[in-house]
């Protein structure tokens, strides 16, 4: 599966629902703190990404487009698990 990356602040429970949407996404492992990851250290597949910034604003947006990751809103997140 694509990896996706999940944003939302700074404690708004990320990590206590991560497990859930990685299961929801059908991916292999979470991933804390996204924007501390070197460039090579992203992977395009199998991988939930937590954020605490929407990487489509930062200067990991290049990275984030070439690989094909799917960013998407915590809560956006949390809407499509409980369907």
């Amino acid at each position: 599966m694509k990896s996706v990356i999940v944003h939302a602040p700074q404690g708004s429970g990320k990590s206590l629902h991560a497990e859930e949407m990685r299961k929801h996404f059908r991916l292999d492992r979470v991933v804390e703190e996204f924007e501390a990851l070197r460039a090579n250290e992203i992977h395009a597949t199998g991988e939930l990404y937590l954020a605490s910034m929407n990487p489509l604003q930062t200067c990991r947006a290049v990275n984030v487009k070439a690989l094909g990751i799917r960013v998407i809103a915590l809560k956006d997140a949390l809407q499509q698990c409980s369907k």
